[in-house]
């Protein structure tokens, strides 16, 4: 976690790049973001000795949903006192 005078970060996980390119375009100007498409690497970055102070997580995702990404980052005791969570989806609907 960030100390209280520094820019709180955040670890945005999407399997869109144009999702995170979005995320971050609005993100940036008030916090040091993390990105990524890959859930093996947010385990990585969340257990890492510079962890996130929030991770934003798709839900929906090849491989390893946002769902398994957060029970195993909410099972372990260093990532769950570590970063918040929150899982979102992306919805792409025509018309």
């Amino acid at each position: 976690m960030t100390d209280i005078n520094s820019r709180q970060s955040i670890l945005i996980v999407d399997d869109s790049v144009e999702n995170l390119d979005i995320l971050k375009a609005i993100l940036e100007p008030e916090y040091d973001i993390k990105a990524t498409t890959s859930p093996k690497k947010t385990i990585d970055i969340a257990l890492s000795q510079n962890p996130p102070d929030l991770i934003l997580l798709d839900v929906m995702m090849p491989g390893m949903d946002g769902f398994e990404v957060c029970r195993i980052l909410k099972s372990n005791p260093v990532s769950k006192k570590n970063s918040g969570t929150v899982c979102y989806h992306a919805w792409r609907g025509g018309g």
